[in-house]
């Protein structure tokens, strides 16, 4: 969307004024709505983009932040949402870690939320939307502009899958994206997380404030500890030894009570558990599995990954599923 397409620009002032006062007030009052008035109708909506407003809405509320568009999805009080963040330049490792951790994270009932930056995060988007579970991607610029704008594609295949693409600024006179910008972006994901999963980065990694957000607001920080030391796991070891929680494998994220019987036994296989190995006789992509199934997504993908861990399950090299040689 051009800033032309727009019939009301703000400086950053403006806006900031605006959400202070929304923020005081708990409220986005019909005086500020009527000094804002385009921003809940016209241009920004016919392009699908909508204000989600503290006090009005009954979206997941996001105190830090009484005013951000949205658009697709509304994002809902009662979603569990975490977040996934790394390095831009990930090992291969990283991003095999980053996908099953998605992966694990979606058949829990999670929602992932990061940025659309490379590496890391566009690895989680992109898995979550192979698992048709688009996330929840923050977008460091003004409503309607993607950042980095080579993931254009990506931004429109989360929202048109169901996903929430958001941005924290309004159409502005200057839409230059300033550092802070990406400050802000990192304190929304950090603010709307349940819970913090850190792959891999450097010391000098931009996630920093993220987790440093995170934990300053009571927020848990989950790391993952690679078994190779490169420059990439410095910023993990240094959160390991800051007292964090370390995983070495995301299956270690799953609940006590998806691995307290992880024995190779039918005996006590429940009827969708059977149902999904049934459907699984023969190499199956995961996404159509879960649909061949009939079993809610979310529940599904749980009991998926709960089979793989009893060995019912693998996984092949293509990526499929199939059925092991036991039953």
């Amino acid at each position: 969307m051009k800033d032309s397409d727009s019939e009301t620009l703000f400086t950053r002032v403006q806006w900031t004024k605006i959400c202070l006062r929304t923020k005081k007030e708990k409220l986005f009052s019909d005086s500020l709505e009527r000094e804002c008035k385009t921003l809940r109708s016209g241009t920004l909506s016919s392009h699908g983009i909508y204000l989600s407003c503290m006090g009005r809405d009954k979206s997941k509320r996001v105190d830090e932040f009484p005013l951000y568009f949205y658009k697709g999805g509304k994002i809902l009080e009662e979603e569990k949402v975490a977040a996934v963040t790394g390095t831009r330049r990930p090992t291969a490792a990283g991003k095999t870690v980053a996908a099953q951790t998605a992966r694990i994270l979606a058949g829990l009932g999670y929602r992932i939320v990061s940025d659309l930056s490379s590496g890391i995060s566009s690895c989680v988007q992109t898995q979550m939307l192979d698992l048709g579970f688009p996330g929840i991607a923050v977008i460091p610029s003004q409503a309607g502009k993607v950042y980095p704008s080579y993931r254009e594609d990506l931004a429109e295949k989360i929202t048109h899958s169901g996903g929430t693409v958001v941005w924290l600024l309004p159409p502005m006179k200057n839409a230059r994206i300033y550092p802070s910008d990406f400050a802000l972006a990192n304190t929304f994901i950090a603010s709307l997380s349940d819970f913090v999963v850190f792959i891999e980065g450097t010391l000098r990694s931009g996630t920093k404030s993220l987790i440093e957000y995170a934990a300053e607001n009571g927020r848990e920080v989950m790391v993952w500890k690679s078994a190779v030391k490169t420059p990439q796991s410095q910023m993990s070891e240094y959160l390991i030894e800051s007292g964090c929680k370390y995983f070495e494998s995301p299956e270690q994220l799953l609940p006590n009570e998806y691995s307290t019987h992880r024995e190779k036994s039918s005996i006590n296989l429940t009827r969708d558990e059977i149902m999904i190995l049934d459907c699984a006789l023969e190499e199956t992509p995961l996404s159509l599995l879960v649909e061949k199934s009939a079993i809610p997504a979310s529940k599904a993908l749980s009991l998926i990954t709960c089979l793989e861990l009893r060995g019912f399950l693998e996984k092949t090299p293509d990526g499929n599923i199939k059925r092991t040689e036991f039953r």
